[in-house]
């Protein structure tokens, strides 16, 4: 098994090839659909309905994909432009809050102080 990650332009080239399939009767699954996708010439599903949003408004960065013994794909993670762009903005907000940019404030002054010993 080998994990493959899927970026970019690559990630262009995932096909959607069916529409919602029901899940087997009689399995775990049975009452949920999911979709069949071709990237490489492989198929690989999903029953995750975000993925499929996303993938349609070009909103995934990167797609990680498993090969198992058969040498037929699985999904194992996605990350969205809009994740990524949040993240970006967290470690700009956390950066900001660095030592160097740190301004204490004093509350009192050194008279006030002073008075209450």
């Amino acid at each position: 098994m080998a994990i493959q990650t899927v970026n970019a332009k690559d990630i262009l080239g995932i096909q959607t090839i069916s529409g919602l399939l029901p899940y087997a009767t009689g399995t775990k699954m049975e009452g949920q659909f999911y979709r069949r996708f071709n990237y490489d010439g492989k198929v690989f599903i999903s029953n995750d309905e975000s993925f499929f949003t996303a993938l349609e408004d070009g909103g995934i960065e990167s797609l990680k994909l498993d090969t198992n013994d058969d040498g037929k794909l699985a999904m194992v993670s996605y990350i969205t432009f809009k994740k990524l762009i949040g993240l970006k903005r967290n470690e700009i907000t956390l950066e900001s809050m660095t030592i160097e940019n740190f301004k204490p404030e004093a509350k009192a002054s050194v008279e006030e102080y002073n008075d209450l010993g």
